[in-house]
Parts: structure tokens; C-alpha cells; sequence
């Protein structure tokens, strides 16, 4: 694969030979789904430099896994990292001697109160068929809350005491109905009481019921030393994304120079959480400035050395002093480079109900205490990423890429290709479009008709835009594909080691497909993939630039009072946004002009750049950045 540099003056130099490969990968959430994720990333390590990683929910978890391993190499710390990080599916499918689940399941445990309805979810997960999870429910259920059922089944048991005939048969079903009536009232009450003090999760994240067996860590506390064992960093303090950033470790006692926004990295890391009562996703490390925590929040959640970096590297903020009462005192998020990757992790993984949200807090102005000096603060649960965004595709795009962003899509099985568990369109199915699978809703009489219709309504509200970018020309040509069975992946917290392997080797037979078609070309088609990518991007932006610079150049003709000119330079001092100094506004001007020489010099009508441009076609609109 050839790549270019771009000389100071901002031509293009000649094509460098054997210049190292690079590629950035994204991957979409799936819970346990993730186990592909590991051996994908160390198999695409042996061909390319792994600049940027992202993903939500369990793709967070990788991303930030691939992010310390590179990290690890980079500086030498670790350079078996990604060794280390291809063994780590058999080391999540192990059972330990004297333990009943596989490392992978008892990393989620259960604070004490929410135990009983965790065994109950731990039942439905170990079914085998819909019928037995409907059985082993129903049980767990009568087990986990006796005294419940005891008190649903009286009435029966009344009248199976005093009946007779019929009358006692009738009792018993009676008894036996109240009783699972009863002890599903029990699981319900112990929910509605129980999970909002858990912040809405049946697990925080830190050692809980955590069932037979020897030890084992949590997930946090295990994700946190696993990070920073990836990254080569010894001690307690959190792997930050400065770190990634600079390519370098953080020693004790050093003077550290936090990187700017706009300063080159050598590891980025991105990753989205969802403010729920905010109703919007955030990128992560936050980019805003107005978000605050408690220590005593964070220490539900986090190690203490965690907790710990947080305070001591919290921003100074007048507005956090402000908000801060005797007993509670509040404090600003630290800057983008001092926030600790575990942090983004969890922020991104907090599955609903089976994980705590993390409580944050903002400032809302609209409030009359608020205004003027910030008094009050309300609490914002940030929750799993992929309730927005759970293929954040995205992340790191140029206009002219150099170097593949590749995406991991997870996905079912096609019913007429059971056995293509890995698949990725060739060039030339490319250029004639791809169809996307449409799964056809059942309308049955039943139950399961309905719920697959209300799952159709929640799974477009969280996935249109993610399908939409499927079939979009330049992600389309550079997303892989991994399918899994319902009984793989997914909620799936309990998977067999045979499972676990399966799914881990798809991750690298992904890779690889990657590797063939992008880095030695030929094997998805020709012409090769990576150039075909390129040629898509260069067609698109083009027929992009040219729509958008007759729009501009229209709407400069026709506005006549007062001119686009008149606006850029108005003087007047309450002007929002107003260009200032008196020569940024002659420097707009000129390039507004310039643009409307360009519309002009290349129009549509004699030169159709997007006449044979990729279809669907892309538009270019303004965005709040995510």
C-alpha cells in the first residue's frame, strides 16, 4: 500500500517506499460479543501501527485494551502487550478450580441487596430454549424470594384446606399461581427499592456476590490493573489518555506537559456515553468544562487510587467552589489529558440495569438559583454508549484519508449463509452497491409477535443512523463483518471456553481478511481494496464540494440588502460572533469570494463531478460535534 506525505509548503512529495503501515479500527458494542475483539486487534497489530482506537460499550472496553497495548509497545514498557491481550479470551473463558462460571461471568457481581434478582437473571441466561428460560425464571424465582410466593399461595391454600374434589385441584393451581405471582411482587419490590440506590444497575462495577470459587477480582478493579499491565505502567495510578497521547508514561514526581488539542498523537482513544437526563451522547474524555463529581459518588465506583487521581488532578473551578456545601464538596472533571481511560471505559460500558450508571453532575442556568452565581447542581446519569451510538464509525475520518479506519460490525447470522461467520464486500461488489439483510417481523397470534415488533421500534431508535452508515459509499468498503448466533455473545455472560474461542478466532480470521485485502491487496477483489477505498472517498468529497460551493455561490448572489460583505464586516459592538480584529473580517470576505470563483470556474453543468459518484449519495451539513 502506498501512502504520501505532505511537504511544509503543502504539495504533495513522491510516494515514500516502505513506510510502515498504519490504520485506526473501530468496533461496535455487543456485551460478551467482545471476546472478538482482542485477537482481531493483535493480528492487525502484526501488519499495521494501530494509531486511533474506538467504540462503545464492550467496544470501548477493546478499543482502550488496543490503545494501552500499542501504548506498551510504543514505549517499550510492554512489548508483549499484544501477546498478552491474544491470550485474553481463554483467560475470560477459564473456570477456576472450585468455581462453577468462567472468569468472564464473575466479573459481574452483584451488590448484596440486588444478589436474588441477579440469580434470577443468571437462570434466564444459562437456558438453554425460550421454554426452559420460561421455567428456570419461574423457579429461580420461588427460590430467591420464598417468602413472597409463601404469601401469594395463602388464598390457594386456603382453599385447597376447605375444598374437596375439584375444589382442592383448583387450590393447588390457585397455590401455585400465587405463589409465582407473589414471588415475582417480591422481585419487583426488591428492584424498585433497591436499584436506584445502586445507581439503576444490579452490579456497580466493584467486588460484590461474586459466587463459589476462589477470588476474583470485579470488573472495574480488573479492567483497571489489566489496562495498566497492557500499558507497561507499574504502580496504582490510572493509564490517562495524555499518556496515549504523548506516547509516553507518566513517571513519579516528573513535570508533566498535558498535549493540546491539536498537538499530534501517537494512541488516540474515543469512546461515547449517554447523558441520560441530558437526552444526548458525549464524547469521550469530555471535551466540555462543565462537569462536575463528589468523591463519594466516584468511591462507589472506582479503586481508590483512582478516586484518589481524580481529586488531586481536578480542573480549578470557581463554579465547583460555588456548588460545594459543608458536607459535600464538588469538584471539576480534570482536563482531557488527565482523564483516566478507566473511567471512559466504564462511562461508555454501563449497560442499563445489568451496570450502575455513573453519576455526574452540570449546572443547569435555566434554573433562577442558577443564575448568576451557580448554587445548584443536578445529578446527570451517563449509561452505555450504544443507546446512541453503538457504532461510532466516525471517529477519526478525514476528507482525503491516508491511512484505513477500519470498522468491526457485529451482527446475526444471514439465514442463507449460517456458515459466513466473517464476510466483507470485494471491491467490485463495492461499485455496484450493497443490499443490507431485512428481517422479516412475525404477525403470529402471541406474545412473541409484539415483543419482536416493540424490539423492531427500540433497536431503529438506537441503530438507524449506525444502518444507515453501513451502506454509505467510504464505510461501506472498509466495515468487516462478524456474525454470532443468539446463543453467543450478546447477554450470553456465561459462554462455554469452546464458545468463547470460536468467537475470539473469528476475531482474527476478521483481521486477517482485513490484512489480505487492504495491506496486500488482490484478495477481496481488484482493483486493491485500500486504493478502491480512496478512490470512493476522492469521488465523494469532490461531488461534496462541488453542490456545496454552488449553494454558497447562490446564496451570495442573491443576497442584496444588506450583502454577505456588509454582514462579515459589521462593526456594530453587540454583534454576536463578530469577526475581530478589522482584518479577520477582510480575510472572510476574500474567501468568500474565493469560493464563488470556484463555484463559478467549475460548474455543474460543465463538469459533473457527480455524475457515476458513489450512491448513495453522502451530504455535508452542519453538526454539533458529538
Amino acid at each position: 500500500m502506498n501512502t504520501e506525505s505532505t511537504t511544509s509548503s503543502g504539495g504533495v512529495a513522491a510516494n515514500q517506499a516502505k513506510v510502515p503501515l498504519e490504520c485506526d479500527v473501530v468496533m461496535k458494542g455487543g456485551i460478551t460479543s467482545g471476546v472478538i475483539y482482542p485477537r482481531l486487534i493483535s493480528t492487525l497489530s502484526r501488519v499495521y501501527k494501530l494509531r486511533s482506537f474506538g467504540g462503545t460499550s464492550v467496544g470501548a472496553i477493546a478499543a482502550a485494551a488496543g490503545a494501552a497495548a500499542q501504548l506498551g509497545r510504543v514505549t517499550g514498557a510492554n512489548p508483549d502487550s499484544f501477546t498478552t491481550l491474544d491470550k485474553l479470551p481463554k483467560e475470560l473463558g477459564d473456570v477456576a478450580v472450585g468455581a462453577t462460571d468462567s472468569m468472564l461471568f464473575r466479573l459481574f457481581q452483584p451488590q448484596k441487596a440486588l444478589a436474588r434478582p441477579f440469580a434470577v437473571l443468571k437462570a434466564a441466561l444459562n437456558a438453554k430454549s425460550a421454554v426452559g428460560r420460561v421455567k428456570a425464571i419461574a423457579l429461580k424465582l420461588l427460590v430467591e424470594f420464598p417468602v413472597a410466593a409463601l404469601i401469594g399461595a395463602v388464598p390457594g391454600l386456603v382453599v385447597f384446606a376447605y375444598a374437596v374434589s375439584l375444589g382442592a385441584v383448583f387450590g393447588v393451581v390457585f397455590a401455585a399461581v400465587g405463589a409465582l405471582v407473589g414471588a415475582v411482587v417480591g422481585a419487583v419490590l426488591c428492584l424498585s427499592r433497591e436499584l436506584p440506590k445502586n445507581e439503576f444497575g444490579l452490579c456497580d462495577g466493584m467486588p460484590g456476590i461474586a459466587g463459589k470459587g476462589p477470588a476474583q477480582g470485579s470488573l472495574t478493579l480488573w479492567l483497571h490493573h489489566y489496562l495498566n499491565g497492557l500499558a507497561g505502567k507499574t504502580g496504582e495510578e490510572p493509564l490517562t489518555f495524555g499518556e496515549l497521547w504523548t506516547g509516553k508514561l507518566r513517571s513519579g514526581g516528573e513535570e508533566w506537559r498535558s498535549p493540546g488539542s491539536t498537538d499530534p498523537r501517537v494512541v488516540d482513544l474515543a469512546m461515547i456515553t449517554t447523558g441520560l437526563n441530558l437526552g444526548r451522547p458525549f464524547r469521550l474524555p469530555f471535551e466540555t468544562q462543565e462537569i462536575y463529581f463528589t468523591r463519594g459518588d466516584m468511591e462507589k465506583l472506582f479503586p481508590a487510587s483512582v478516586v484518589s487521581w481524580l481529586v488531586e488532578h481536578a480542573r480549578p473551578s470557581d463554579t465547583a467552589k460555588g456548588l460545594s456545601k459543608e458536607r459535600l464538596q464538588f469538584y471539576a472533571l480534570p482536563v482531557p489529558a488527565d482523564f483516566p481511560v478507566i473511567v471512559a471505559v466504564r462511562l461508555s460500558l454501563s449497560f442499563p440495569i445489568l451496570l450502575s450508571a455513573v453519576p455526574f453532575y452540570i449546572v443547569d442556568r435555566t434554573l433562577s438559583k442558577n443564575h448568576g452565581k451557580a448554587t445548584v447542581a443536578t445529578k446527570v446519569f451517563f449509561s452505555d454508549g450504544g443507546i446512541c451510538s453503538n457504532f461510532p464509525i466516525q471517529f477519526f475520518d478525514a476528507a482525503l484519508p491516508t491511512r484505513p479506519t477500519f470498522g468491526v460490525d457485529l451482527r446475526a447470522f444471514h439465514p442463507e449463509h449460517m456458515n459466513e461467520r466473517v464476510w466483507m464486500p470485494a471491491s467490485g461488489d463495492n461499485r455496484g452497491g450493497i443490499e443490507t439483510y431485512c428481517p422479516p417481523l412475525s404477525t403470529a397470534a402471541g406474545v412473541g409477535s409484539i415483543a419482536g415488533f416493540v424490539g423492531a421500534i427500540v433497536s431503529t431508535m438506537q441503530n438507524w443512523q449506525d444502518q444507515m452508515q453501513l451502506i454509505l459509499p467510504g464505510f461501506r468498503d472498509r466495515i468487516i463483518h462478524v456474525s454470532h448466533s443468539d446463543q453467543e455473545g450478546g447477554l450470553n455472560l456465561n459462554m462455554p471456553p469452546g464458545t468463547i474461542t470460536t468467537l475470539a478466532n473469528s476475531g482474527a480470521d476478521a483481521a486477517r481478511d482485513l490484512i489480505t485485502g487492504f495491506a496486500e491487496g488482490g484478495g477481496l477483489g481488484t482493483p486493491n481494496a485500500w486504493d478502491n477505498h480512496q478512490r470512493i472517498r476522492v469521488r465523494t468529497l469532490l461531488c461534496l464540494v462541488q453542490h456545496q460551493l454552488e449553494s454558497i455561490a447562490k446564496g451570495l448572489d442573491r443576497q442584496r440588502d444588506p450583502t454577505w460583505a456588509e454582514i462579515v464586516a459589521n462593526p456594530a459592538p453587540r454583534s454576536s460572533y463578530a469577526f475581530q480584529p478589522k482584518e479577520l473580517a477582510t480575510t472572510a470576505n476574500d474567501l468568500l469570494a474565493e469560493l464563488e470563483r470556484l463555484a463559478k470556474s467549475f460548474p455543474s453543468a460543465t463538469y459533473p463531478l457527480c455524475a457515476g459518484a458513489p450512491k448513495p449519495s453522502p451530504e455535508l451539513k452542519v453538526a454539533p460535534r458529538m
